[in-house]
């Protein structure tokens, strides 16, 4: 009686859950176009604005003090930072001239924000909570002039990424085993072992498919974009609703059956 031989089974093993976001990391642009002639002015203008955002975010990034005996929540924001100064003229075509002309100078500058999610805001499970001081921010920029909010990035803190990320990662081995037990039991083979488990963000082999983000990142941030009209545009325009955060693994694994 011949003996079966072993049997090559390669499979593939994913894996997946989501999270409320922890953090908001926010990108806004303040910006002013003035004439040609009006460069100290419109510079002056761009300083004002960040200033004042600066001195805000400043205030929200001071722990606050709690009551007597109590524990004092910790600051809304972790940390913010203010990109350069630039500038550059703003040109037409002159149809009549048949050149360019400049008919415009426009200074922005680039300043960035992580709002950390309130530990006081009650039920952990509800995304909506917690962002009480991000929502106080963004009315405040729907209301200064030459101010654009790019977008919201909502993230985990490195332990909870570091948490779930193990967690999915043993999940899609565990499937990836079962789809190999379950063919290798279509072909009436009963013994299994696992020979290469291979990331599905390493690229250094021939088919791994990489997770979202790239390699080094399971998980991939939400996003949303909002853009500031200044004084009496919608406030509609600039309501948000942070989005959970997916923790994703994949895996290519390859078993002999016998």
């Amino acid at each position: 009686m011949t003996s079966q031989q072993p049997v090559a089974v390669l499979v593939s093993g994913q894996a997946s859950t989501s999270h409320a976001p922890e953090l908001a990391d926010v990108h806004l642009t303040v910006s002013h176009q003035g004439l040609p002639d009006a460069r100290e002015a419109t510079t002056e203008q761009v300083r004002a604005t960040q200033a004042s955002l600066s001195s805000l975010l400043t205030s929200l990034s001071k722990k606050a003090i709690g009551a007597a005996g109590g524990v004092a929540e910790s600051a809304p924001v972790s940390r913010w930072s203010t990109g350069a100064l630039s500038s550059s003229n703003v040109s037409e075509w002159d149809n009549e001239a048949r050149k360019t002309r400049v008919i415009g100078f426009r200074v922005s500058i680039r300043l960035e924000a992580r709002f950390v999610r309130s530990a006081f805001s009650g039920d952990a499970t509800d995304n909506n909570k917690g962002w009480s001081k991000l929502a106080e921010f963004v009315k405040t920029l729907a209301a200064t002039p030459d101010v654009e909010l790019d977008n919201i990035d909502w993230v985990l803190t490195d332990a909870s990424a570091l948490r779930l990320t193990r967690e999915v990662q043993v999940q899609a081995v565990v499937d990836a085993q079962q789809k190999a037990r379950n063919y290798a039991s279509a072909l009436g083979l009963q013994q299994l072992q696992a020979t290469e488990i291979v990331d599905g963000s390493y690229r250094g082999v021939a088919g791994g498919s990489g997770a979202p983000g790239g390699p080094g990142a399971p998980y991939m941030a939400s996003r949303a974009m909002l853009r500031s009209t200044g004084p009496g545009g919608e406030e509609s325009l600039f309501t948000f609703e942070p989005k959970d955060v997916e923790v994703t693994a994949n895996v290519n694994a390859r078993f002999v059956a016998m």
